[in-house]
């Protein structure tokens, strides 16, 4: 549900004349526990022709390696990581 959830908006907001779209492979219910839902951003990648940038759980250079290889993406959007760095 979720991963169809993301497509739809996606592409509800690609239809609206957005030109990119960062996905957070988690929902605000999880907050920052249990795993990063990578196979949705790959759907939301696959769903759209805009641009589409991946966040959750990037917090090394390997990790970023990993998360384009497996998503698709287009770029990385780096939060919590980042600070104090």
């Amino acid at each position: 549900p979720g991963a169809r959830n993301a497509v739809t908006i996606a592409r509800m907001a690609e239809d609206a004349g957005i030109v990119a779209f960062t996905v957070h492979g988690r929902t605000r219910a999880c907050a920052f526990a249990g795993a990063v839902e990578y196979d949705t951003i790959a759907a939301v990648k696959r769903a759209v022709a805009m641009p589409v940038i991946a966040n959750g759980d990037i917090d090394s250079p390997e990790a970023a390696r990993d998360v384009l290889a497996r998503t698709g993406a287009d770029a990385l959007m780096i939060g919590r990581a980042a600070q104090g760095r």
